[in-house]
């Protein structure tokens, strides 16, 4: 404000159509760096976080059924794994005729009996094996939470620099009205106001872009949060600071690579085919079968006994060789996908810090070194503009500089948050 005071006392001393630089300072008197602030005007009360987003996102019922139904049918394995074969119940009636006729009735159980605890590690394997499909949905879970967190952001980046168009617009209707009135006046040539009416038409362009854009990224980001949306009702205003926090170290993000969930999924189903491996090797131990029953012979009078079972199935022929190799090719093969996966997340998470220390570096210092920038620049403007050095265009150039300046430091902050959240992602992302 101390410089539009000075601006305004070397007014009466420039030519006469100098004096249309009282509209410039009022067009942008009222801006100070950083005024633009990154969520636009509310276009509802309730503004949206990125972790409300999020949040909703998660507990959408479709996601959390497509989720949990593949672990039910995981659990479901499970459970039928552990179980043993359910008993059986024989009866037999033996009848003969003639003189000599007799009656036989037999009635016996039986049930399979698994000595070599097979039956066990089989379904500790069927457990993991539901644990890995556990591992699989929080890995679903963080690429849903990635990809609401970087759409959301994409909403804010354009919400910023619609707000920066639109500020730019306001001011040049303005600037277009008062010129029109100072040409009528004779104190402002053609030129100046046809050539600030195309530059009012091309922001006008850039800005109807700009929230078409906005409105794409909302219906896209509203697909992934709600269910259903209400497409009558008014976006709400995302709320939140593009620029993410100062980078922790590599070496923190290459630890939590351990607990990644695919990577996770890979060590569980490893265990289980191992388990499968060792009840394969058991196949040698012969499967007993015991039973027992009641029998019951009519020979004019009517005798009553018991019966016993006992059987053996000798495994011979087929003792697990086959389950085994299977097995066994099953966890050489999860355990080479766990290393193979392990090594390209390692390198892709050190090339993603590097690209996400950069750009946030990059970002931080555009804008604090923009400000400073653009300022020098919009006093040198003005100084020539009292001079009589410089035109009307060119003060409105050093304006308008100040606010392109701000939606490309909005660019540069969305580039670091995206690199932000694919670097989280390579490393397990968010998942709760």
């Amino acid at each position: 404000m101390a410089r539009q005071r000075t601006f305004l006392r070397g007014i009466g001393k420039t030519p006469s159509f100098n004096r249309i630089s009282l509209l410039f300072v009022a067009m942008i008197g009222s801006y100070e760096p950083g005024s633009l602030a990154v969520a636009q005007a509310a276009e509802h009360d309730a503004p949206l976080t990125e972790e409300e987003a999020v949040r909703r996102a998660l507990e959408r019922s479709d996601l959390r059924t497509a989720i949990d139904g593949s672990v039910d049918v995981a659990r479901a394995e499970s459970i039928r794994a552990s179980l043993w074969e359910n008993p059986e119940v024989w009866y037999t009636r033996e009848q003969t005729y003639g003189a000599l006729s007799t009656g036989e009735d037999y009635l016996w159980a039986t049930q399979k009996i698994d000595p070599s605890g097979s039956v066990g590690l089989r379904s500790k394997a069927a457990e993991q094996r539901a644990n890995a499909v556990r591992e699989r949905g929080r890995a679903r879970e963080a690429r849903v939470a990635a990809q609401v967190r970087l759409r959301f952001h994409e909403v804010l980046r354009l919400q910023g620099q619609v707000e920066v168009a639109q500020h730019l617009v306001d001011r040049l209707e303005i600037a277009v009205d008062t010129v029109r009135k100072r040409e009528a006046a004779g104190d402002a040539s053609i030129y100046d106001r046809r050539r600030l009416e195309r530059e009012l038409a091309n922001t006008r362009a850039r800005t109807v872009t700009l929230e078409a854009a906005r409105a794409r990224a909302w219906e896209v980001l509203a697909a992934l949060v709600e269910d259903h949306r209400d497409t009558s009702a008014p976006w709400p205003r995302a709320s939140g600071t593009l620029l993410p926090e100062a980078l922790p170290s590599q070496d923190t993000f290459a630890q939590r690579l351990d607990t990644r969930p695919d990577l996770q999924a890979f060590e569980r189903i490893a265990a289980a085919a191992e388990m499968e491996e060792h009840a394969a090797s058991r196949g040698w131990v012969p499967e007993l079968t015991l039973g027992g029953g009641w029998k019951s012979i009519d020979f004019g009078d009517r005798i009553h006994g018991f019966m016993g079972i006992v059987a053996l199935t000798l495994p011979f022929l087929d003792h697990g060789q086959n389950r085994a190799l299977a097995a066994q090719g099953a966890r050489r093969s999860a355990q080479g996908e766990h290393e193979w996966a392990l090594a390209l997340a390692k390198g892709d998470m050190r090339g993603l810090w590097i690209e996400a220390a950069r750009l946030w570096e990059t970002a931080r210092s555009y804008r604090e070194e923009r400000s400073e920038l653009s300022e020098a620049l919009v006093r040198t403007a003005e100084a020539g503009y009292r001079g009589g050095e410089l035109g009307v265009l060119e003060l409105v150039d050093a304006y308008r500089g100040m606010q392109e300046d701000e939606a490309r430091a909005l660019d540069l902050e969305f580039q670091a948050r995206r690199a932000r959240i694919e670097l989280e992602l390579s490393t397990g992302g968010y998942a709760p």
